[in-house]
């Protein structure tokens, strides 16, 4: 089945846009929701059973930076490592479960996983690595122009990597040709494509303000008490009373439950601004259009 079979292939805007991203998070809400779930309970699990003194460590560096560091910097690269493979596999799956029950609908949820894992995993860590290094190293030279020139840089790169994830699924190119394309097919319409992940981040940014908020009510006047009181004799220290919410399963289920709603909104938008962008390309472009999955 070739991709502009999908109904979303096809030039968006606002109103659009935003309408399939919401029939889809509908469509597969269920489904997606789960396995948010499931990753993330299973990424926070593994933080607070085994990288527990490592939180407590970074907290204590960033309450007093002359605290001794000890074993700080390798545990904590053992740390992103984890989170960063466990992270990038939740994403790949529900980039590909999206693309596959639009284009394969009669493929089972197994099929899905194990065609991303075996076809896309390796290549999306590395394109992933990628990504979040030119977003570093662009922002950092925007540092020259002081904060304002951090902040545009880093909102430039973050547009033109945005469909990053659907052009190697779509594509199946190497992830070294990743970026370049990215570049190729975003600058052809960078100032629609920003207005759409500008509104789509300020969503996502309150709606997550808001679930954190609503996590943390339970906890609110222990975290509080912690934080006026550190220092004084009756109370924990600042750094494990602030982190003994964090680490009580009733938070660590409500965070993910949380988290579950919200996660699946970027595979689902950037597969749409993929689209919309591929569909503009091929209109320019007709010898390019039809490629097959």
């Amino acid at each position: 089945m070739k991709y502009k079979d999908a109904p979303f292939y096809q030039a968006q805007d606002f109103e659009t846009i935003f309408g399939y991203a919401w029939m889809i998070y509908k469509r597969y809400f269920g489904w997606l929701f789960f396995y948010s779930f499931l990753g993330i309970l299973l990424i926070q699990a593994l933080i607070y059973t085994f990288f527990p003194n490592t939180i407590a460590q970074l907290y204590q560096v960033a309450e007093n930076p002359q605290a001794p560091m000890g074993n700080l910097l390798q545990e904590l690269g053992l740390f992103v490592a984890v989170f960063f493979l466990i992270y990038a596999l939740l994403y790949l799956f529900l980039f590909y479960f999206i693309i596959g029950k639009t284009l394969f609908p009669e493929k089972s949820h197994l099929t899905l996983f194990a065609e991303a894992v075996q076809k896309y995993y390796l290549h999306y860590l590395l394109t992933m690595a990628l990504v979040f290094a030119v977003l570093f190293f662009g922002t950092i030279a925007g540092l020259i122009l002081f904060i304002i020139g951090a902040l545009f840089t880093g909102l430039f790169f973050g547009t033109v990597l945005f469909p990053s994830a659907p052009i190697l699924i779509v594509e199946e190119i190497k992830p070294i040709q990743v970026i370049p394309r990215c570049f190729q097919l975003v600058l052809k319409d960078f100032w629609r494509v920003l207005g759409f992940v500008i509104v789509f981040y300020t969503i996502i940014v309150l709606f997550s303000m808001i679930f954190s908020a609503i996590s943390m009510a339970p906890y609110a006047g222990k975290f509080l008490h912690t934080v006026f009181n550190a220092a004084g004799p009756e109370t924990v220290s600042g750094t494990s009373g602030m982190l003994q919410p964090m680490q009580n399963p009733v938070y660590i289920v409500l965070n993910s439950l949380f988290n579950a709603l919200i996660i699946p909104l970027t595979p689902i938008f950037s597969v749409l601004v993929y689209f919309h962008l591929k569909f503009r390309e091929d209109q320019s472009n007709p010898s390019s259009a039809g490629s097959v999955i």
